[in-house]
Protein backbone atom coordinates (compact mmCIF):
# COMPACT_ATOMS: atom_id res chain seq x y z
CA UNK A 1 0.00 0.00 0.00
CA UNK A 2 1.41 3.36 -0.59
CA UNK A 3 1.16 6.43 1.13
CA UNK A 4 -2.32 7.08 -0.32
CA UNK A 5 -3.70 4.20 0.55
CA UNK A 6 -3.60 2.52 -2.98
CA UNK A 7 -2.61 -0.82 -3.26
CA UNK A 8 0.76 -1.57 -5.14
CA UNK A 9 1.00 -4.82 -7.32
CA UNK A 10 4.11 -6.44 -5.61
CA UNK A 11 5.69 -9.39 -7.43
CA UNK A 12 4.74 -12.04 -5.66
CA UNK A 13 0.92 -10.51 -6.90
CA UNK A 14 1.50 -12.05 -10.73
CA UNK A 15 2.27 -15.33 -9.25
CA UNK A 16 -0.90 -15.78 -7.50
CA UNK A 17 -2.81 -14.48 -10.17
CA UNK A 18 -1.06 -17.44 -12.49
CA UNK A 19 -1.32 -20.25 -9.37
CA UNK A 20 -5.60 -19.08 -9.19
CA UNK A 21 -5.35 -19.37 -13.16
CA UNK A 22 -3.62 -22.98 -12.74
CA UNK A 23 -6.40 -23.98 -9.92
CA UNK A 24 -9.45 -22.41 -11.64
CA UNK A 25 -9.43 -22.79 -15.61
CA UNK A 26 -12.61 -21.35 -15.70
CA UNK A 27 -12.06 -18.08 -13.98
CA UNK A 28 -13.68 -15.42 -16.31
CA UNK A 29 -14.86 -17.85 -18.64
CA UNK A 30 -18.05 -16.37 -20.53
CA UNK A 31 -20.51 -18.67 -20.06
CA UNK A 32 -20.39 -18.69 -16.23
CA UNK A 33 -20.75 -14.95 -15.35
CA UNK A 34 -23.27 -14.64 -12.74
CA UNK A 35 -24.98 -11.93 -10.35
CA UNK A 36 -22.01 -12.13 -7.85
CA UNK A 37 -24.76 -11.68 -5.17
CA UNK A 38 -26.77 -14.77 -6.33
CA UNK A 39 -26.82 -18.57 -5.49
CA UNK A 40 -25.78 -19.71 -8.98
CA UNK A 41 -22.76 -17.56 -8.61
CA UNK A 42 -21.83 -18.89 -5.20
CA UNK A 43 -22.32 -22.81 -6.36
CA UNK A 44 -20.47 -21.92 -9.55
CA UNK A 45 -17.44 -20.58 -7.12
CA UNK A 46 -17.28 -24.04 -6.14
CA UNK A 47 -18.06 -25.66 -8.95
CA UNK A 48 -15.27 -24.34 -11.20
CA UNK A 49 -12.27 -25.31 -9.17
CA UNK A 50 -13.98 -29.24 -8.55
CA UNK A 51 -12.13 -32.06 -10.33
CA UNK A 52 -14.32 -33.99 -12.60
CA UNK A 53 -13.21 -37.57 -13.01
CA UNK A 54 -12.39 -39.04 -16.44
CA UNK A 55 -14.91 -41.20 -17.71
CA UNK A 56 -14.32 -45.19 -17.61
CA UNK A 57 -14.06 -46.83 -20.73
CA UNK A 58 -13.73 -50.62 -21.70
CA UNK A 59 -10.36 -51.47 -23.59
CA UNK A 60 -11.47 -53.65 -26.31
CA UNK A 61 -7.64 -53.87 -27.64
CA UNK A 62 -6.50 -55.25 -24.08
CA UNK A 63 -10.11 -57.79 -24.26
CA UNK A 64 -8.65 -59.27 -27.52
CA UNK A 65 -5.13 -59.99 -26.22
CA UNK A 66 -6.82 -61.53 -23.60
CA UNK A 67 -9.16 -63.30 -25.32
CA UNK A 68 -12.03 -62.03 -23.60
CA UNK A 69 -13.37 -59.26 -26.39
CA UNK A 70 -15.97 -61.51 -27.83
CA UNK A 71 -17.52 -62.64 -23.82
CA UNK A 72 -17.93 -58.93 -23.26
CA UNK A 73 -19.57 -58.33 -26.19
CA UNK A 74 -21.96 -60.88 -25.31
CA UNK A 75 -22.73 -59.44 -22.21
CA UNK A 76 -23.13 -55.58 -23.22
CA UNK A 77 -24.62 -56.19 -26.39
CA UNK A 78 -24.62 -54.31 -29.54
CA UNK A 79 -26.32 -50.87 -30.09
CA UNK A 80 -27.83 -51.49 -25.88
CA UNK A 81 -27.58 -48.36 -23.33
CA UNK A 82 -24.65 -50.31 -21.96
CA UNK A 83 -22.53 -50.43 -25.23
CA UNK A 84 -23.63 -46.53 -26.04
CA UNK A 85 -22.53 -45.95 -22.39
CA UNK A 86 -18.93 -47.33 -22.44
CA UNK A 87 -18.33 -45.67 -26.04
CA UNK A 88 -19.37 -42.43 -25.09
CA UNK A 89 -16.54 -42.68 -22.37
CA UNK A 90 -14.36 -41.93 -25.65
CA UNK A 91 -16.07 -38.84 -26.04
CA UNK A 92 -14.43 -35.32 -24.78
CA UNK A 93 -15.95 -33.84 -22.14
CA UNK A 94 -16.84 -30.08 -21.81
CA UNK A 95 -16.32 -28.32 -18.47
CA UNK A 96 -17.68 -25.57 -19.02
CA UNK A 97 -21.63 -26.41 -19.75
CA UNK A 98 -21.39 -29.20 -17.01
CA UNK A 99 -20.28 -26.40 -14.46
CA UNK A 100 -23.01 -23.90 -16.17
CA UNK A 101 -25.68 -26.73 -15.57
CA UNK A 102 -25.34 -27.65 -11.98
CA UNK A 103 -25.01 -23.88 -10.95
CA UNK A 104 -28.12 -23.71 -12.01
CA UNK A 105 -29.76 -27.00 -11.44
CA UNK A 106 -32.00 -27.07 -8.57
CA UNK A 107 -33.52 -30.81 -7.53
CA UNK A 108 -36.79 -30.91 -6.45
CA UNK A 109 -37.61 -34.24 -4.55
CA UNK A 110 -41.30 -34.98 -5.48
CA UNK A 111 -43.75 -38.00 -4.59
CA UNK A 112 -44.59 -39.71 -7.23
CA UNK A 113 -47.81 -40.02 -8.91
Amino acid sequence: MDMDGELNEGPHDKDEEIEVAEIDPLLGHPYLQFNTRSTTHRRCQRLRRMRIDEHAAIDWLIREDLGEADKAQEIIGHNTPWDRLFESAFLPSFREPVVEFISFFTFSARPTD
